[in-house]
C-alpha cells in the first residue's frame, strides 16, 4: 500500500482531499497535516512514500518544509501544489520537489501522477538506487558545456537558439529544462518533447535566474568517476543524434522525431547516476565487464541489482516528463532484460541508437582503463 502525506494549512482543502480520495483507501494509506511542523512530526513517527504539500503556508511554507524534510527523507516522492505561477517561489523549490501540480488540483491528475511514479519506482528493487534517483536535484555538466552556457548568458542580445543548442547537447541540462517546461507553472497544457522547445517556452528571462540561483550547470570537473561519466555522456549525445536521424529517415512526424532523440539522450541517465553515486564500484564493474566480455546492462544489474534504464525511466516519470518519453525509456529497460526489440515507434529508434552502449565489443576494453 502506498503511504501518502498531504500538507496544507487550509482545513477546507484537507477535508476536501479526504472526501475526494476516500475511494483510494484500498490503495493508499493517507495522512493529513495542517502545517509543515505537524508534517515533520508525523514523518518522524511514520515515513511515507509520497509527500504532497501546498506551497503557500504561514510560518513554514512549502519550500522551507521541503528544505527540512528532504535531507531526512531523501527517498520520498515530493509533489508541490500551488495556485499561483510565482517564478521566485518556484526557484526556491525546483531542486527540492519533483513535480508542480496546479491548485486546485484535478483529482485524476493527482491519482495518475502518484500511480505512475510509484509504479516506475517499484521497477527498481534496490532501495538505495531508488533513493539515488529521488534525491537528485540536477546532473553535473561537463566543464566546457557549463562555460559555454555562462558565456552565452553573459553575451548581450544572445539568441534563444544559441541557448537551446547548448541545452540540447547536455544530458543534465536537457532533463532539467524538460522537467520545468512540463510543470504546471511553465507548461503550455501539452507535452514538451525536446530541450529546444522547452527553452523556447521558458524564455531567457526565466532560465537565466534559475541557472544562476541554483547552479543547474554545475561543472563536473573534479568529481569522482569523471572519466566514465564523460564517456557515458558523450555516447548519449551520439545516441540522441542517431535516434533522431533514424526516425527522420523513415518519415516519422516531428513529435516522434523529438521523442526518439530525447529518449535516447536520457536513456543512460541511470548510468550517470550510478557512476556519480558509487564511482569506485562503477569503475570496478567496467573493468570486470571488459575482462568477462559482459555487456554493460548485465554487468550493471549484476553489480548493483538494477537495470540502469529503469532508473532513467523512473527519473523521467518522477520529473513529469511526457508519458511518450517515459514509455520509450521503459521500453528500453524491457529491452535490456532481453525482450524482443520494438518494431515501430520512437522506442525502436532509441533501441537501435543506444545499442552500442550495451555492447562489450564497443569500447568496454578502453573503459577498463578508467579505474
Amino acid at each position: 500500500m502506498i503511504r501518502i502525506l498531504f500538507v496544507d494549512d487550509e482545513p477546507n482543502i484537507l477535508s476536501g482531499l479526504r472526501r475526494m480520495l476516500h475511494g483510494m483507501r484500498n490503495e493508499w494509506e493517507m495522512d493529513f497535516a495542517d502545517s509543515g511542523a505537524a508534517a515533520l512530526d508525523l514523518l518522524s513517527r511514520k515515513p511515507v512514500d509520497v509527500l504532497v504539500t501546498d506551497m503557500r503556508m504561514p510560518e513554514m511554507d512549502g519550500a522551507m518544509f521541503l528544505e527540512r524534510a528532504v535531507p531526512l527523507y531523501p527517498g520520498t516522492i515530493r509533489l508541490i501544489l500551488s495556485g499561483e505561477a510565482d517564478a521566485q517561489a518556484t526557484s526556491r523549490v525546483v531542486r527540492l520537489s519533483h513535480q508542480f501540480l496546479p491548485k486546485p488540483c484535478n483529482l485524476e491528475q493527482l491519482i495518475d501522477t502518484v500511480r505512475r511514479t510509484t509504479e516506475l519506482a517499484d521497477k527498481i528493487p534496490v532501495r538505495e538506487c531508488r533513493t539515488a534517483v529521488t534525491k537528485l536535484g540536477a546532473l553535473p555538466t561537463p566543464t566546457g558545456v557549463a562555460d559555454s552556457l555562462r558565456q552565452a548568458l553573459d553575451t548581450p542580445a544572445v539568441s534563444l537558439d544559441r541557448i537551446a543548442e547548448i541545452f540540447a547537447k547536455d544530458v543534465g541540462l536537457a532533463a532539467k529544462i524538460l522537467q520545468l517546461a512540463n510543470t504546471a507553472y511553465f507548461g503550455i497544457g501539452q507535452g514538451v518533447f525536446s530541450p529546444a522547445r522547452a527553452v523556447e517556452i521558458m524564455g531567457l528571462e526565466t532560465i537565466e535566474p534559475l541557472i544562476k540561483d541554483h547552479d543547474f550547470a554545475k561543472p563536473l570537473e573534479g568529481l569522482p568517476g569523471e572519466a566514465a561519466y564523460l564517456e557515458i555522456w558523450s555516447r548519449s549525445i551520439d545516441a540522441s543524434e542517431g535516434a533522431a536521424a533514424d526516425a527522420c529517415a523513415v518519415g516519422c512526424v516531428d513529435d516522434d522525431i523529438a521523442i526518439a532523440g530525447t529518449a535516447a539522450l536520457l536513456k543512460d541517465v541511470g548510468r550517470l547516476i550510478l557512476c556519480l553515486e558509487w564511482p569506485e564500484d562503477y569503475a570496478d564493474m567496467l573493468a570486470e565487464a571488459a575482462r568477462d566480455g559482459t555487456d554493460l546492462a548485465r554487468a550493471e544489474e549484476r553489480r548493483f541489482g538494477v537495470l540502469s534504464a529503469a532508473m532513467s525511466a523512473f527519473l523521467a516519470g518522477l520529473w513529469g516528463l511526457p508519458e511518450e518519453i517515459t514509455a520509450a525509456l521503459s521500453a528500453s529497460a524491457t529491452d535490456d532484460q532481453g525482450a524482443a526489440e520494438p518494431d515501430r515507434g520512437p522506442e525502436r529508434h532509441v533501441s537501435e541508437a543506444s545499442s552500442m552502449m550495451d555492447s562489450a565489443s564497443v569500447g568496454l576494453d578502453s573503459w577498463s582503463d578508467m579505474t
